[in-house]
């Protein structure tokens, strides 16, 4: 079984690439077909405790973002050169759970994560931008509410808009 999540349009060949997932229900691995039909299978080891890797996002300088699964849910970013980085454990704050949606081409991820900043829910969420370089910078929540929750699904950037956030 195998499921597309995301496509590239990066100029390779004639289609760019698509990340996916292959697997048998039980244990999913991350790959990325390409434009000539080649399916290559990505190296992003588990995180520790976890069973299942959910790939979301990419980009052309080869990072990786998803959650892996397992119990709850922990966000990370991966590439060949720098490895996994455990997005939701270091979070601000510290979460237990998370999720990276999106990844822009200079490599900023776009992270929901589990909060626990309420007064009044047992549960918040958060949407932050993270940077390799900047850390974290929170999103913030509608009309500054604590109770609010906050969920980041997908970024749609031209060029690096974004990077005016950490200025």
């Amino acid at each position: 079984i195998s499921r597309a999540v995301a496509v590239l349009d990066d100029g390779v060949q004639d289609g760019g690439r698509i990340l996916g997932v292959s697997g048998d229900g039980s244990r999913w691995t991350p790959v990325v077909w390409s434009s000539s039909g080649s399916i290559s299978a990505l190296p992003i080891p588990l995180i520790s405790g976890m069973t299942i890797a959910l790939p979301t996002g990419f980009n052309a300088r080869g990072d990786v973002v998803g959650s892996d699964a397992g119990g709850f849910q922990h966000g990370w970013i991966w590439s060949e050169a720098d490895g996994k980085y455990n997005l939701s454990a270091n979070a601000q704050g510290g979460s237990n759970e998370g999720a990276a949606g999106d990844v822009t081409a200079s490599g900023l991820v776009l992270l929901t994560t589990r909060a626990s900043t309420c007064r009044h829910t047992t549960e918040c969420w958060r949407a932050y931008l993270w940077s390799q370089t900047k850390g974290y910078n929170p999103l913030g929540t509608p009309g500054n509410d604590p109770e609010a929750n906050v969920t980041g699904l997908a970024l749609n950037v031209e060029g690096d808009e974004l990077e005016q956030l950490f200025s």
